[in-house]
C-alpha cells in the first residue's frame, strides 16, 4: 500500500520531516477519481456519476483520454442531486452507447468523462521528508499548485518524483504549478522494465498527448 494515499481533498496534505520506507507501493499519492456523464438534459446541464462531493462553483474539466484534449473546464453554478448546472454550455461528448454496462476503468480509458479538479489535492507541500528502500515511485502527483523540495529519495525501484495522470487505473488529472527543487535522489531505478527509458529523476508526461500539465512547472535538484 502507499505510505500517503490522498483521494479527491479540497485541500492537500503538508508532510514535513517524515520518513517512508519499506512500503510495497508509492510512498506518496495524490488524485483524484473520473466523473462520468450519464445524461444531458439540456446544453448547460449534466447527470453525471461521481464518487467524490461536487459543490458549487467547482471546476469540472471535461477531457478525451484517446486524445488527451481537455475539452472544456465549466464552473458549477447549482445542483439538484446527481444534475449539475453549468456557467457555459457543455462540449460534444462521446459517451457510452445507451445501456451499456458501467465499468469505470473501460469507460474511463474509451469515453470523455471529467475530473473535479477543485477537489483532487491542490495546495500541498513536501519538505524535508525521507524516502527509501520501497517499491514503485517516491512522490506519485496528479494535483496541482505545489511544493516538493528538500527531500531525500534513495533506493526506490521506480521513478522518484512521478506527474502524471493514469486514465487506465483510473486516476488523475494534470498537474501545474509546481515547485520541485532541492530534492537529493540516488540509486533508484531498480525495475528492469524502466530503465534506461525512464531513467529520469523527476517523470512528467500526460497520457493521451495533452502537454498542458508541463505549464508552470519549476524543477531544480
Amino acid at each position: 500500500a502507499d505510505g500517503l494515499h490522498v483521494q479527491a481533498n479540497r485541500v492537500g496534505p503538508w508532510v514535513e520531516n517524515s520518513e517512508f520506507t519499506g512500503l510495497a507501493d508509492d510512498g506518496v499519492n495524490i488524485y483524484s477519481t473520473p466523473i462520468f456523464a450519464t445524461s444531458i438534459p439540456g446544453s448547460m446541464q449534466c447527470e453525471m456519476y461521481s464518487t467524490t462531493g461536487i459543490r458549487i462553483n467547482d471546476i469540472i474539466s471535461f477531457w478525451r483520454p484517446s486524445t488527451g484534449e481537455i475539452l472544456a473546464e465549466l464552473k458549477v453554478v447549482n445542483t439538484a442531486g446527481k444534475l449539475l448546472f453549468f456557467d457555459k454550455p457543455l462540449p460534444a461528448l462521446n459517451l457510452p452507447p445507451a445501456g451499456t454496462t458501467f465499468d469505470s476503468k473501460t469507460w474511463a480509458q474509451k469515453f470523455d468523462h471529467a475530473y473535479n479538479t477543485s477537489n483532487i489535492g491542490n495546495n500541498f507541500v513536501f519538505r524535508n521528508n525521507f524516502f527509501h528502500d520501497s517499491r514503485r515511485f517516491g512522490i506519485y502527483i496528479k494535483a496541482s499548485n505545489g511544493i516538493i523540495e528538500n527531500n531525500r529519495i534513495i533506493r526506490l525501484s521506480n521513478s522518484r518524483i512521478r506527474v502524471n495522470n493514469e486514465p487506465s487505473w483510473p486516476e488523475g488529472f494534470y498537474s501545474k504549478n509546481l515547485v520541485i527543487k532541492n530534492n537529493t535522489i540516488e540509486d533508484c531505478m531498480k525495475e528492469s522494465a524502466s530503465v534506461p527509458t525512464d531513467n529520469a529523476q523527476v517523470n512528467i508526461a500526460f497520457h493521451g498527448g495533452s502537454r498542458r500539465n508541463q505549464k508552470y512547472i519549476y524543477i531544480h535538484n
